[in-house]
């Protein structure tokens, strides 16, 4: 693990925005159960992060902002807003999951549109563009890997993806 005292000061160690994030899974098993609790959260909430605070994240995470901030320190930040800095530079992603109600919201507001058919097919492309830009990184491979090597894998589906999960049997 990389800690602060390691790093020139003003020296950011994560030049590419994605570095945070391998960082934080590679050190995941080092780590406090509170800077798990901080990791974990910035992890799924990748795209949420330019609009919290050490405070906000903290409540999340049940933990204190002097302690997000103690984190970030430790991954090389000075601290959120040098975080947020650095997640400018990243590549924007055209495609997010949608949950039910986002379908339903963007599906009212289509009806409107005279081109609806094009616009869909654009959002189906930039998806499946999406999962094949997933499938090219390093965190793919490696889960690939370890399905592939595994004594079992347990497969579960409820409700809508019960169908899709016992396919798998």
């Amino acid at each position: 693990m990389v800690y602060e005292s390691q790093i020139s000061p003003g020296v950011r160690m994560n030049d590419n925005s994605d570095e945070l994030f391998r960082t934080i899974e590679a050190t995941f098993s080092q780590l406090t159960p509170s800077e798990k609790r901080i990791g974990s959260w910035l992890l799924s909430h990748r795209q949420h992060i330019p609009f919290e605070t050490a405070d906000s994240i903290a409540q999340a995470t049940g933990t204190s902002g002097i302690t997000v901030g103690r984190y970030l320190r430790k991954l090389g930040y000075r601290n959120l807003d040098d975080v947020k800095n650095s997640l400018k530079d990243r590549a924007p992603v055209p495609y997010r999951h949608w949950g039910v109600i986002d379908r339903l919201d963007s599906w009212a507001q289509q009806q409107a549109q005279p081109d609806r058919a094009s616009l869909s097919l654009q959002m189906e492309l930039d998806a499946i563009r999406y999962v094949y830009q997933l499938a090219q990184e390093e965190t793919f491979a490696r889960i690939s890997e370890r399905i592939a090597r595994a004594d079992a894998v347990i497969v579960i589906g409820i409700q809508s993806t019960r169908g899709l999960a016992n396919a798998f049997f």
